[in-house]
């Protein structure tokens, strides 16, 4: 009689299949920015290391309940990141974050109910295609922090897909529909009063043997996500295949719009505040202080904004070596946020599986460039290398007031001329053309990255 194999893996309830699973990805990443350039040692992202266990156990032979409990252990993530706001040091803590702690009730002929965290309907919204080398790059680039450009730093100096539309998760309650002729349909209640629509559709083989389809679709509500404005946003990815040469095309749209709302209202502060600068402005020893108070600010408006991106890549998957599939990617992705910020991302990718180590080895490069927001910033007076005053306190009533521009104020040029004009009653103190705390996009140096690394599932 044959020796039953070694069993690793024992549940402590004998009426229920138990799986457990999970894998680790790490990878190297070079990061170039005009002159400055990091070198990391990263868990990839796009895909972290995780570990999970699943348990199935049957009710009926039509119905099934499922529990599964997922966490990842990101260890300084990331593949587009640069690192350069933090001086290049990326640390070695990581962390350990829960990605999936559900409960599912599933029956063949009435769908799925979920309950707990973890993914909302809207999921199909992005990332539903054939592209086979998205570990290493594929829609979307994200950064870490601002991105240099000459001697001028901008703020969303990298932007991708809205983060708000991703595969992230949160406490939910989802119903999904049965596969039905490879139409799928799906709602959630999610946190915060926020809900979620999806759709998934895949092409079934009796439609077609040399072509496959793949398309999926979602929205997302989020009131009052935004400064008091809600948060509307929805996507539609796909890919189209063709199945004896393995080549592919595949795409994506989305779009967030956060309509407008009001800041918080901000209340009556007591206390001491910097009012002046010493001698040595990088010296905080002898600047100047008074105590008083800030009178409360009441909520003001604040206009819409509107996040767009939209990406594109060409695929191919066959089989070059008896090892496993090989699977190539040529990529283009455009991403606007407000007026003024953009980025435009190229990327090529390799991945290659190793059927018998359940691995995957995978190599990518990728180039993103664009404009990022600069904001205005006169300065009050006095000349370049002196110190600008921070403003006063009025002896008698309390009131903080900022030092106003005059003759001798420092314009910022970078939006366009501004100058001291002394018949204006408008402006920042007399101030004609581009006033303070305007802004306007400012090209940012591009960024070049390079990844390897290797996931080994288990």
């Amino acid at each position: 009689m044959a020796k039953p194999a070694d069993k690793t893996v024992v549940s402590g309830n004998s009426r229920v299949k138990v799986t457990l699973y999970g894998f680790v990805n790490r990878a190297v990443r070079f990061a170039s920015s005009g002159s400055k350039s990091d070198f990391h040692s990263i868990d990839n992202d796009e895909s972290p290391s995780r570990l999970g266990a699943r348990a199935v156990g049957a009710l009926n032979k039509s119905t099934s309940a499922a529990a599964l409990i997922e966490v990842d252990m990101a260890t300084d993530g990331g593949r587009y990141g640069t690192g350069f706001n933090v001086d290049g040091s990326q640390g070695s803590g990581g962390n350990v974050t829960l990605r999936h702690s559900v409960v599912d009730l599933s029956n063949k002929d009435l769908g799925t109910i979920s309950v707990g965290h973890s993914v909302m309907a809207h999921v199909s919204a992005i990332f539903t295609g054939f592209q086979g080398a998205g570990m290493a790059f594929e829609v979307g680039t994200t950064g870490t922090g601002l991105v240099p450009s000459s001697d001028k730093m901008v703020a969303d100096g990298r932007i991708g897909i809205p983060g708000n539309v991703n595969p992230n998760r949160e406490n939910r309650l989802l119903y999904r529909t049965p596969n039905l002729m490879g139409i799928s349909l799906a709602a959630s209640l999610n946190q915060a009063k926020g809900y979620s629509v999806g759709m998934s559709f895949t092409s079934p083989a009796s439609l077609s043997k040399d072509v496959s389809l793949k398309v999926g679709a979602g929205y997302r509500a989020q009131p009052d996500s935004g400064p008091g404005g809600d948060t509307n946003t929805f996507g539609v990815s796909g890919g189209v295949q063709h199945n004896p040469s393995g080549l592919s095309v595949n795409g994506v749209y989305v779009q967030s719009l956060t309509k407008a709302g009001m800041t918080a209202p901000t209340p009556l502060m007591h206390g001491s505040f910097q009012t002046g600068l010493g001698s040595d402005a990088t010296d905080p020893a002898d600047d100047v202080y008074t105590r008083g108070r800030i009178l409360a600010k009441a909520a003001t408006p604040v206009p819409s904004s509107k996040r767009t991106g939209w990406a594109a890549d060409v695929s191919w998957t066959g089989k070059l070596i008896e090892a496993g599939s090989t699977s190539v990617t040529i990529g283009y992705g455009s991403y606007k946020k407000g007026d003024y910020a953009n980025t435009k991302n190229y990327w090529i990718a390799a991945n290659q599986q190793i059927d018998s180590a359940a691995a995957d080895l995978y190599f990518g490069v990728s180039y993103d460039t664009g404009d990022g927001v600069y904001t205005v910033a006169h300065k009050a007076s006095g000349a370049a290398d002196a110190p600008v005053p921070a403003g006063s306190v009025d002896g008698t009533t309390g009131v903080f007031t900022p030092t106003p521009l005059d003759a001798n104020a420092n314009f910022d040029t970078t939006c366009g001329a501004a100058s001291w004009d002394a018949t204006l009653n408008t402006g920042a103190g007399g101030v004609s053309g581009v006033q303070n705390g305007d802004k306007c996009s400012q090209e940012r140096d591009g960024v070049l990255v390079i990844l390897a690394g290797v996931r080994i599932k288990f």
